[in-house]
């Protein structure tokens, strides 16, 4: 594709983009955008509403005709702009690529209208039409250069206006985690403070048995001493109780002794043995 299409085709673009408030880049683009009609019926109302404007009778037959489709309102407004029969175009055409450089002359030629060339300084290009009727361009400045300044800071104020959503979500994020981690934090208090409670408990329930362990131990070692002196006692009782037994045991042994040694030991005998008989004799009888 030679420079002068290309230009062509830019300038078109450019002409759209301003007129409809359109973002178009590239040729590709156009054609794609064009083709099903409904921009060139925005550009043909933008047009209309100059002619308004202008107080053209033209623009009252435009709001009083019934369109069957956009494409019917772009030709209606070239041919009150007197756009050549050569350069109008139909519905197959507008869809096919190989009438696009047709679609292209349309366009810049209606460009070039009285009442249209206001637009073209906003553009910083004029197009001007020769006595055959043939579009010929003349840039004032190079437009191609402007444009791509525009779509540089264009580009340059999408990347910062993204730049700073992502910053501004972050500090969200930021902001988010943030009281996430405080909200964190209190609810650590809490369970801190819980265990706290519960340590104290335990402490003083620890100190509450300690102590009466510690009493018991009393307890226990004064009721030992206790049994000491008692089993004491009672050992000492016990001796006491021996020896009495003992001293006892002597003394009837002496006893015992010294009444065996009596003159009286044999008449003891005497009467024990005739006691005994008599028992013997009324254990008869009874029977």
């Amino acid at each position: 594709m030679n420079r002068d299409i290309l230009q062509r085709q830019q300038l078109a673009r450019q002409f759209i983009n301003n007129t409809v408030k359109r973002t178009i880049e590239t040729s590709n683009d156009l054609f794609e955008t064009l083709k099903d009609g409904k921009i060139l019926g925005e550009v043909a109302e933008f047009l209309n509403n100059l002619n308004n404007n202008s107080n053209n009778n033209n623009s009252n037959n435009f709001n009083e005709t019934n369109f069957n489709n956009d494409l019917d309102k772009f030709l209606f407004i070239c041919k009150n702009f007197e756009v050549p029969e050569s350069l109008l175009f139909n519905e197959n055409e507008l869809q096919s690529i190989a009438k696009f450089d047709k679609i292209v002359s349309c366009i810049l030629f209606l460009s070039t209208r009285p009442g249209v060339l206001a637009l073209n300084r906003k553009f910083n290009f004029n197009i001007t039409r020769t006595n055959s009727g043939n579009v010929s361009l003349h840039s004032t400045v190079d437009a191609e250069s402007k444009f791509r300044e525009f779509s540089q800071t264009k580009e340059n104020l999408e990347d910062q206006i993204n730049s700073q959503t992502n910053k501004s979500s972050q500090l969200k994020r930021q902001i988010s985690n943030s009281k996430q981690f405080e909200q964190s934090i209190e609810q650590q208090k809490l369970v801190n403070k819980q265990f706290e409670n519960k340590l104290e408990i335990i402490e003083n329930e620890k100190d509450s048995k300690q102590q009466q362990l510690n009493n018991t131990l009393k307890n226990e070692n004064e009721n030992n001493s206790n049994n000491k002196l008692t089993l004491k006692h009672v050992q000492l009782s016990l001796e006491s109780i021996v020896k009495d037994e003992n001293i006892c045991k002597l003394l009837l042994q002496s006893g015992l002794k010294s009444l065996h040694n009596s003159p009286y030991a044999n008449s003891a005998n005497f009467f024990a043995n005739n006691n005994n008989n008599n028992n013997n004799n009324n254990n008869h009888n009874n029977n």
